[in-house]
Protein backbone atom coordinates (compact mmCIF):
# COMPACT_ATOMS: atom_id res chain seq x y z
CA UNK A 1 0.00 0.00 0.00
CA UNK A 2 2.72 2.62 0.83
CA UNK A 3 4.58 1.82 -2.26
CA UNK A 4 1.10 2.70 -4.34
CA UNK A 5 0.77 6.03 -2.09
CA UNK A 6 4.68 7.08 -2.91
CA UNK A 7 3.56 6.10 -7.15
CA UNK A 8 0.60 7.67 -6.87
CA UNK A 9 2.81 10.95 -5.13
CA UNK A 10 5.38 10.25 -8.00
CA UNK A 11 3.03 10.44 -11.10
CA UNK A 12 1.02 13.17 -9.11
CA UNK A 13 4.04 15.52 -8.83
CA UNK A 14 4.95 14.89 -12.39
CA UNK A 15 1.72 15.71 -14.08
CA UNK A 16 1.93 19.06 -12.29
CA UNK A 17 5.20 19.49 -13.45
CA UNK A 18 4.24 19.02 -16.41
CA UNK A 19 1.12 21.22 -16.73
CA UNK A 20 2.86 23.94 -14.94
CA UNK A 21 6.09 23.82 -17.55
CA UNK A 22 3.14 23.66 -20.88
CA UNK A 23 1.85 27.02 -18.93
CA UNK A 24 4.78 29.15 -18.57
CA UNK A 25 5.52 28.39 -22.72
CA UNK A 26 6.70 31.04 -24.87
CA UNK A 27 5.11 32.96 -27.58
CA UNK A 28 6.32 31.19 -31.56
CA UNK A 29 9.68 33.21 -32.15
CA UNK A 30 8.24 36.12 -34.35
CA UNK A 31 11.90 38.34 -34.71
CA UNK A 32 13.18 38.45 -38.59
CA UNK A 33 12.50 39.42 -41.78
CA UNK A 34 9.34 37.54 -42.85
CA UNK A 35 8.80 37.57 -46.95
CA UNK A 36 6.76 36.29 -49.95
CA UNK A 37 8.07 36.67 -53.28
CA UNK A 38 10.74 38.86 -55.24
CA UNK A 39 11.66 42.31 -55.94
CA UNK A 40 11.96 41.08 -59.21
CA UNK A 41 9.67 38.62 -59.46
CA UNK A 42 7.10 41.48 -58.84
CA UNK A 43 8.77 43.13 -61.20
CA UNK A 44 9.36 40.50 -64.75
CA UNK A 45 7.41 37.74 -63.38
CA UNK A 46 4.38 39.35 -61.86
CA UNK A 47 4.55 37.87 -58.15
CA UNK A 48 3.81 39.53 -55.50
CA UNK A 49 6.79 40.79 -53.12
CA UNK A 50 5.81 41.46 -49.31
CA UNK A 51 7.64 41.92 -46.33
CA UNK A 52 7.06 42.20 -42.64
CA UNK A 53 10.15 43.26 -40.31
CA UNK A 54 9.20 42.22 -37.16
CA UNK A 55 11.35 42.46 -33.61
CA UNK A 56 9.54 41.13 -30.78
CA UNK A 57 10.05 41.75 -27.11
CA UNK A 58 8.07 39.43 -24.84
CA UNK A 59 4.39 39.32 -25.77
CA UNK A 60 5.28 42.98 -27.47
CA UNK A 61 5.86 42.77 -31.56
CA UNK A 62 6.87 45.95 -33.99
CA UNK A 63 8.58 46.69 -37.19
CA UNK A 64 7.70 47.94 -40.45
CA UNK A 65 6.32 46.29 -44.06
CA UNK A 66 7.03 46.31 -47.55
CA UNK A 67 4.82 45.51 -50.17
CA UNK A 68 4.60 45.89 -54.22
CA UNK A 69 2.03 43.62 -55.79
CA UNK A 70 2.15 42.06 -59.31
CA UNK A 71 3.81 43.39 -62.41
CA UNK A 72 5.16 46.04 -59.75
CA UNK A 73 1.50 47.79 -60.34
CA UNK A 74 1.09 48.90 -56.82
CA UNK A 75 3.80 49.81 -54.37
CA UNK A 76 3.77 50.67 -50.71
CA UNK A 77 7.24 50.77 -49.90
CA UNK A 78 7.78 53.58 -47.73
CA UNK A 79 10.24 53.31 -44.75
CA UNK A 80 8.18 54.27 -41.99
CA UNK A 81 5.61 51.74 -42.85
CA UNK A 82 4.59 50.43 -39.07
CA UNK A 83 3.91 46.74 -37.88
CA UNK A 84 2.89 46.80 -34.28
CA UNK A 85 0.97 44.42 -32.12
CA UNK A 86 1.05 41.52 -29.73
CA UNK A 87 2.20 37.95 -29.54
CA UNK A 88 -0.21 35.10 -27.97
CA UNK A 89 0.97 31.48 -27.76
CA UNK A 90 -0.84 30.56 -30.89
CA UNK A 91 -0.74 33.49 -33.13
CA UNK A 92 -0.04 37.06 -33.22
CA UNK A 93 -2.17 40.38 -34.33
CA UNK A 94 -0.78 43.11 -35.57
CA UNK A 95 -1.23 47.02 -37.12
CA UNK A 96 0.03 47.94 -39.77
CA UNK A 97 -0.51 51.42 -41.04
CA UNK A 98 1.05 52.52 -44.40
CA UNK A 99 2.34 56.38 -44.24
CA UNK A 100 2.63 56.65 -47.85
CA UNK A 101 -1.06 56.12 -48.63
CA UNK A 102 -2.78 56.73 -45.03
CA UNK A 103 -4.57 53.23 -44.47
CA UNK A 104 -3.59 50.22 -42.91
CA UNK A 105 -5.52 47.76 -41.05
CA UNK A 106 -5.15 44.49 -38.29
CA UNK A 107 -3.83 41.38 -39.52
CA UNK A 108 -3.33 38.01 -37.72
CA UNK A 109 -0.15 35.94 -37.97
CA UNK A 110 0.17 32.16 -37.80
CA UNK A 111 2.66 30.21 -37.11
CA UNK A 112 2.33 27.30 -39.93
CA UNK A 113 6.48 25.87 -39.04
CA UNK A 114 9.23 27.27 -37.47
CA UNK A 115 10.40 29.11 -40.15
CA UNK A 116 6.66 29.74 -42.24
CA UNK A 117 3.86 32.02 -41.12
CA UNK A 118 0.50 32.75 -42.54
CA UNK A 119 -1.26 36.56 -42.77
CA UNK A 120 -4.61 37.23 -42.85
CA UNK A 121 -5.77 40.63 -42.68
CA UNK A 122 -8.94 41.01 -40.35
CA UNK A 123 -9.82 44.43 -40.75
CA UNK A 124 -9.13 47.60 -42.99
CA UNK A 125 -8.94 51.10 -41.98
CA UNK A 126 -10.56 52.94 -44.77
CA UNK A 127 -9.09 55.95 -46.48
CA UNK A 128 -12.18 58.59 -47.19
CA UNK A 129 -12.28 59.58 -50.70
CA UNK A 130 -9.75 56.97 -52.28
CA UNK A 131 -10.27 53.35 -53.06
CA UNK A 132 -6.87 52.12 -51.75
CA UNK A 133 -5.06 53.00 -48.19
CA UNK A 134 -1.86 50.27 -48.49
CA UNK A 135 -1.11 47.48 -50.92
CA UNK A 136 -0.65 44.75 -48.36
CA UNK A 137 -1.67 41.44 -49.48
CA UNK A 138 -4.86 40.50 -47.95
CA UNK A 139 -3.29 36.52 -47.40
CA UNK A 140 -0.20 35.17 -48.05
CA UNK A 141 2.51 32.62 -46.82
CA UNK A 142 5.48 34.42 -45.35
CA UNK A 143 8.86 32.97 -45.10
CA UNK A 144 11.51 33.71 -42.66
CA UNK A 145 14.94 35.07 -44.07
Amino acid sequence: MKRITILFAVVAVALLFLCTASSRRQPFDYNGTWVVGTADGARFGGELYFYVKLKQDGDRLSGSYYSISPKNARRDVSSSNTVSGYADKKYAVVEFNSSEWGGGGVAELSPVDKNTISWHIVSEKKVPNADFGHWAPNRAKLTRK
